[in-house]
Order: C-alpha cells, then structure tokens, then sequence
C-alpha cells in the first residue's frame, strides 16, 4: 500500500484544523479552546480514506461474518483501522420479550467501559486548572472520610476504597433511586476501613470511580450527565449517547435490555437503585459513537497529548512495582501485540473497547446477553494477525 504523497497529507491537515480555526473565530473562542468537531473531523484524525482496498474490506467482513456465528453473537460491533470503519454490524434483539430488533442506533448500557469517560473528565478539569491529579479528594469534597487518598489513587484503583455497592445492598432501600450524593452520604455515615493503605496495592474500584465522578460535579458546579454531554459527547458528533435517565430511556424507539445468559424471556434484569449512580458504570452509548470516542484517546481533541500520556502512563504503587491501569484504561498483551482496553459487565450488559496501539486497529462490541466479548476480541486478533496487526 503507498503512503500518501507529502501534499495530499498537507491537504488532509488543513481540510482537519481550516473548520476548527474559522469556528474559534465566529465564537470568540481562542485556538485549543473547546469546540464542537463534526463526524469528518473526528474521522479526520485517522483515515478519511479506506486504508484498505475493496478486495480486502470484503476478505474482513467475510471473517467476521463467521466469527459472529460462531459465537451466536448477540449485539453491535465495529472495528477501526486507523480511524475508518472496516466492519460494522449490529445483530439480535433489543427485548427478548417484546422480540425489538437491535438497530445501529440502539444504546447500550457501557458498564465499566464508562470509567474512560469519568477519567477523560477529571483530565479536563485538570487543564482547566480546576485540580491536579495528586490533590487529596477531601481538598475537594471536605466530607470524605478517608484523608490520605488522592485523585490519582481514585484514577488508577491503589485508593483501598470499600465497595459501595455492598454498602447499597445493606443499607440502601431497594425501591428508591441512588445518587452519587447519596452514595457519599452512606460512606460518610457508614464509614468502613480501608482495604488498604492507599498506592500499596492494586484493587478495582468501582467506588472510587464513582466519587470521581461527584468530584466532576462539585468542581463544575453542573450534574456529572451535564458536564460529559457538554465535554465530550456533544464535542465529537456521539448523539446518541448519555448517562443513566429513565426518562430519556423511554423516549427510545428500541430500548435494549440486559439480560441472564442464555437469553430469553424471563432472563431479564430488574431495575437497580445504584444504576443511577454515575462515573463507574451507567454511561449508554452505540458502536458507531464509540468510534467517535476512540480518535478523542489517539490525538488531542479533548485535551492535550501530555495529558494523554499521563492516561496511559502504568500506575506505580508504594514499593515502585507497575500495575497494568493507567486513568481509565488496561494494558495487556493480545496475541503478542500491545493492547489498551476496558471491558464492562453490568446486569447483563458486557461491552470492550480495544484498541492494538502499533496497527490503530480497534474493536468496539457491545452486547446485552452476558457474553464474554474479550474471547471475541481474541478471536478478531487471530483472524486478522499479519493483514491488519
């Protein structure tokens, strides 16, 4: 495949930054400010053109379309090169009851896969000036009951934080909806000990995602739903993603629901007061904006590369040993290539972003009927190892 020419990726620069530029001009906003791109301009960081020819998009879809039988795939899927799209497909149903088929539209809850969001968020907050990543949570939430914990304990799960979850489940009634306040109210009052001594271990912590994502609203002085609508989603074209809102959920055309494996009628979830706890889980979202999302981790669209790299930087505990999680994302090997990638499971709802770091080549699934979408990662690995790896 011939690179392109150096004045073709001049044009493709100036075709990026041009719009961006005359935008910051008509709005008064200074360059690197924040702006709203369209879907081309976020595309733009990777490929506007098939880096692939027709013969092999063909050969990608061909496999793919036997690996989805294979594991009787229920749910959406895309995958990435180099920022374009070269498979993209959405099977199943949304209702096992109602029989609703998924469309591409159709969001699905993220589970954990929301902790990039919560984590990107306070990564803005940190460029605004508004915190530094080794500031102790009670220097902005004064009430935390634990004084040695810092924001970046929080980011990289080394906090010891006891899971709220079990503290919901004792203390919590089961028909009245949870806040992120509510949730700090039963830490407060129902204070446990640290697992811990803060940075000495590695334990993933949904809790400490949680408070995160409460830092973002003390901090923004908005509701954490507001502060990522209008930071994030919004910013790169991903309309059809939101947090946690019953009531936008029933507007939905299709409504996805979570379900038991197997899937089938009765298998569903029942609703869960800590669903509308926000920052660890309980963003809902579309491949196709996840696509969008993913060139937001490769280039700075959001915030600067330093601030990147931070992300993406392993966690380093007391006694100077590396844990594979940096703000929001995993690090591992996937069939010798290097790999950032968080996955999701929640009431049925299991979702990945993976992305192989050397090739750009990310794979996005989501689904809601409790599969395991890492062997299907793997698999996608296997298949396309040497034509696109």
């Amino acid at each position: 495949m011939q690179a392109n020419p150096p004045r073709m990726q001049k044009l493709r620069i100036l075709v990026f930054f041009l719009p961006i530029y005359f935008s910051s001009l008509l709005t008064g906003l200074q360059f690197g400010d924040f702006r709203v791109f369209n879907h081309n301009q976020v595309l733009a960081v990777g490929s506007n053109i098939s880096p692939l020819a027709a013969g092999e998009l063909d050969l990608v879809s061909d496999r793919m379309e036997k690996l989805l039988k294979k594991y009787r795939f229920n749910g959406s899927i895309v995958i990435s090169f180099k920022g374009y799209q070269i498979y993209s497909n959405t099977v199943g149903l949304a209702d096992f009851t109602r029989k609703d088929s998924l469309t591409t539209n159709a969001p699905f809850q993220l589970a954990s896969v929301s902790k990039s969001f919560t984590a990107m968020s306070i990564m803005i907050l940190k460029e605004r000036g508004l915190l530094n990543f080794d500031d102790t949570v009670q220097s902005h939430i004064p009430e935390f009951p634990y004084d040695k914990i810092t924001i970046r304990h929080l980011l990289n799960h080394t906090s010891g934080l006891p899971n709220y979850i079990y503290l919901a489940e004792k203390y919590w009634p089961k028909d009245v909806d949870m806040s992120n306040e509510d949730m700090m109210e039963l830490l407060v009052r129902h204070k446990q000990p640290l697992y811990f001594k803060p940075g000495s271990r590695f334990d993933y912590s949904n809790t400490g995602y949680a408070v995160l994502a409460l830092l973002v609203e003390r901090e923004s002085g908005i509701s954490f739903g507001d502060f990522v609508r209008t930071n994030i989603f919004e910013p790169l074209g991903m309309f059809h993603t939101f947090t946690h809102n019953p009531g936008r959920l029933d507007t939905l055309a299709v409504q996805v629901k979570g379900y038991h494996y197997p899937a089938r009628r009765g298998n569903e979830y029942p609703s869960d007061p800590v669903n509308h706890v926000l920052g660890d889980k309980s963003v809902y979202s579309t491949a196709e904006d996840l696509a969008l999302y993913d060139r937001a981790w490769v280039s700075p669209l959001l915030v600067s590369d330093s601030t990147l790299q931070e992300a993406y930087t392993k966690s380093v505990l007391n006694n100077k040993r590396e844990v594979n999680y940096g703000f929001g994302w995993r690090f591992k090997v996937v069939e010798g290539k290097d790999v950032v990638f968080h996955n999701g499971l929640w009431h049925g709802f299991t979702s990945t972003i993976t992305r192989f770091v050397d090739s750009d080549l990310t794979v996005i699934v989501l689904t809601n009927t409790s599969s395991k979408v890492g062997y299907i990662v793997s698999d996608v690995a296997r298949t396309f190892d040497g034509i696109l790896l």
